[in-house]
Formats: structure tokens, C-alpha cells, sequence
């Protein structure tokens, strides 16, 4: 009952992604003609990344999430982009994500909860925990991440083992300079971003803040805020952290 002509075919299955179709984009069309050929569409299995993630000893970390990350052209060319899918570690330490479309790939560990509990359970004198992002197979820098390049209906494993860093309090205070309708808490982000630490106290009348756990590390601190034009504004600054600070000076 198709009148003779062309025609845009969707197909989606779970589980399978059709040709040409990436994670970003959804399912892609497939020109047909009706009436001519029959129409032959060969889905693609999807991919499956498993595995656990352990700690001190080898004890499995649970509540340690798992992100994907894969560089996706944008409006600004080629960047870095985190996948939708993702996966928190179970009780045992395990984690599965699904529904990948083939395709090269980096995995990506953020602790920062569990840094946090295991940092809880510890005595005042004893601070130690996990970075709060470590990229397989076990570096906090990315440029030292390795590429996991998945074929059509791949299912690989792997395992990540987290070593205990130093913690340490970082303190001091953000400069506000011109007029503000709000000032955020200031926070430690990745390189896409997204935030790993806020500050645990931050007073907007005299900018002083408090973070009282940060892995010993090299990381991002942005300060934000809401200008008087009612325009969003950050600033960044990157800090090595090897031991306390007692006095660090941001500004906004």
C-alpha cells in the first residue's frame, strides 16, 4: 500500500545500532525505493565495556563511576566528549556499560564519594584517599590515557586498580572584582569541565573558602558567577596540590 517513489527507512533495535549511526546523532535513515528492490538493512551489534575497579589490597570500590569518553566533531572541530552511557561499580567492585556503537574510546574512573567515605572512616591524623579521576590504565593525565578501539559487537574487559594518594586541606580566598548578582562556590573541574570537587564552605561576603579533601594533585579551580548583566562568567587557574594550602588566592 506504499505509493511507487523514495523513501527515508528507520530501523532501531535494541541492542544493535544501524548503519552509520553514532552514539550523538541517534538512528540514521536509510534511503529506499518502493516497488524496485527489496530493502536490506544490516544492523550493527552493540559494543559492551565490563570490568572492576579495585582499590587498597584489591578490595573492590563500590560507588566509583564509570564514564566513557570519545571525540565527537562539534561546532568548534574535533573535541573530547563524555558518552551518555556510563556505570557506577557495584558492591563487588564490577560495572558494565552497553550500547556502544563501534568505534575508539577512553574510560575514565571518578572516586571522589569513595575518596571521601574511606577519608571519613580514617583517624584526624590520617588522610588519605583516591584521585577523584583516573583514566585506564591508571593515569590522572590524559594525554597517558589508552584507547580502547571496540570492532562491531566487541565486549571487553577492564580492570582498574586505584592506588590511596595524600589529602590535603586547601584553603583561601576568591577576589570579586566589578559587580556581581551572584558568586558561586569555587570548584575543582576536569578539562571538559564538569566538576570533581565543590568547596566544602564558602563565605560570599569575604570570598574565603575551605576545600577538606583534595587528593594530592595537578587540577583546575574555577570560580563562577552571575554578572550584574545577568551573563554567566568563570575564570580558571591551574594548582599543583602536594601538600596543604593554607592561603590560595583565586579570582573572578
Amino acid at each position: 500500500g506504499v505509493a511507487s517513489g523514495t523513501f527515508q527507512l528507520t530501523v532501531t533495535k535494541p541492542g544493535y545500532f544501524s548503519p552509520g549511526e553514532k552514539i550523538q546523532s541517534g538512528p540514521q535513515p536509510i534511503s529506499v525505493s518502493a516497488g524496485r528492490d527489496r530493502a536490506v538493512v544490516k544492523l550493527i551489534p552493540q559494543c559492551v565495556i565490563a570490568g572492576r575497579v579495585t582499590g587498597k589490597d584489591g578490595d573492590p570500590l563500590e560507588g566509583a563511576v564509570v564514564q566513557v569518553l570519545t571525540y565527537a566533531v562539534k561546532h568548534r572541530g574535533r573535541q573530547l566528549t563524555m558518552v551518555p552511557a556510563g556505570a557506577t561499580t557495584d558492591e563487588d567492585g564490577n560495572f558494565r556499560i552497553a550500547g556502544l556503537p563501534e568505534g575508539r574510546y577512553f574510560l575514565a574512573v571518578r572516586a571522589g564519594n569513595v575518596s571521601r567515605r574511606i577519608l571519613g572512616a580514617q583517624s584526624a591524623t590520617t588522610s588519605e584517599g583516591y584521585q577523584a579521576l583516573v583514566y585506564s590504565p591508571g593515569t590522572t593525565d590524559f594525554a597517558g590515557a589508552t584507547a580502547l578501539d571496540l570492532a562491531p559487537g566487541q565486549r571487553l574487559e577492564v580492570n582498574l586498580s586505584l592506588t590511596p594518594v595524600a589529602m590535603f586541606k586547601v584553603a583561601g580566598t576568591v577576589a570579586v572584582t566589578g559587580e556581581w548578582k551572584h558568586v558561586n562556590p569555587p570548584a575543582i573541574v576536569d578539562q571538559l569541565g564538569q566538576q570533581l570537587f565543590r568547596a566544602d564552605r564558602f563565605d560570599r561576603s569575604s570570598g574565603v573558602f575551605e576545600f577538606k579533601a583534595v587528593p594530592a594533585g595537578s587540577y583546575l579551580f574555577s570560580t563562577s558567577g552571575i554578572g550584574k548583566d545577568g551573563l554567566y562568567r568563570d575564570s580558571l587557574r591551574s594548582v599543583g596540590i602536594e601538600g596543604a594550602v593554607p592561603d590560595l588566592k583565586l579570582s573572578l
